[in-house]
């Protein structure tokens, strides 16, 4: 928690989210890992270690924070077990890092960054373009990445060097741009973030996500913040033979309402939690009345 900006409200959702990314908890052996991690966030409040921020209408936690002194606490501890660093420069001292933070200062100069080949997860917290993609993944030689957090990062085109962090299982994107099918090679990614602006290239109205991450095989979370068109699968197929279904996510966010059909639901039998976007479009063909019905398919809502 050290590694979020001091006085920051911490999402719980991307909290937790990081911890079962690093591995803290085994998904391998719990059925459901983001409940187990809720209890131990509970657990550390109910110690007054943890502030609760807001609560969601039915008094889940939505935020959380540290008291100074405990930020400052987790910061020293950090250090001294080698666990994490955060940084508001570069030094050739955190070469050897596992876990960066990132807290940019204005006047930092990213090209006199070393090379930080054996960082395992890496955070960035300040709103900038200073990274180009060629610094960020070819200076810093950021090859076995685990955990990759860059929503304050705007490119102009997809880091296509993504496509070869084959260990990712955490990724948050700034996206101006259409994603590719290839991000579905990224075999071990278990939630994907996307923060638009998001444009699209055939001028539609809303960009579109493609079934193809839905292969995916340990994608769990997928939380887009613009609306966008999920595109049902062609009506001509047996479902029962669509290649693109998974039984293991758990949560989409972002989807239009025009996407929501009984083919594309049944693509995800496993669903928990569905966020939904009304477009201009959506509400004048009233595509809302049209969807509720087949929120049906959906027995784990």
């Amino acid at each position: 928690m050290g590694a979020f900006p001091e006085d920051c409200e911490i999402e719980v959702q991307k909290l937790i989210h990081l911890w079962i990314a690093e591995g803290f908890l085994d998904p391998k052996v719990l059925e459901h890992p983001e409940a187990v991690a809720v209890d131990y966030l509970e657990d550390l409040i109910r110690r007054s270690l943890v502030l609760v921020g807001k609560r969601s209408f039915d008094g889940k936690i939505k935020t959380c924070l540290l008291h100074d002194l405990l930020w400052e606490l987790c910061l020293r501890e950090a250090q001294k077990e080698n666990f994490l660093s955060v940084i508001k420069g570069f030094s050739a001292g955190i070469a050897d890092q596992r876990r960066l933070s990132l807290h940019k200062d204005s006047y930092l100069d990213v090209h006199l960054a070393p090379e930080m080949a054996y960082v395992r997860s890496f955070l960035y917290f300040d709103v900038g373009s200073g990274f180009e993609p060629d610094i960020l993944f070819f200076q810093l030689g950021f090859k076995l990445l685990k955990v990759l957090d860059v929503i304050f990062l705007r490119f102009e085109t997809f880091p296509v060097q993504i496509l070869e962090l084959v260990n990712l299982s955490y990724l948050g994107l700034m996206v101006t741009f259409e994603l590719p099918k290839m991000l579905s090679r990224l075999k071990n990614l278990q939630t994907l973030v996307i923060h638009g602006p998001w444009t699209s290239t055939d001028y539609a109205e809303s960009p579109n996500l493609l079934f193809e991450y839905w292969s995916m095989p340990k994608l769990r979370h997928l939380y887009i913040t613009v609306a966008c068109c999920l595109r049902s699968p062609s009506v001509k197929m047996d479902i029962s033979l669509w290649p693109f279904t998974s039984k293991c996510i758990q949560v989409v966010s972002g989807i239009r309402f025009a996407s929501c059909t009984r083919e594309v639901f049944i693509s995800m039998p496993s669903l928990r939690m569905l966020g939904l976007s009304e477009t201009k479009e959506d509400y004048e063909m009233d595509w809302s009345a049209k969807c509720l019905k087949e929120l049906f398919y959906l027995q784990e809502l």
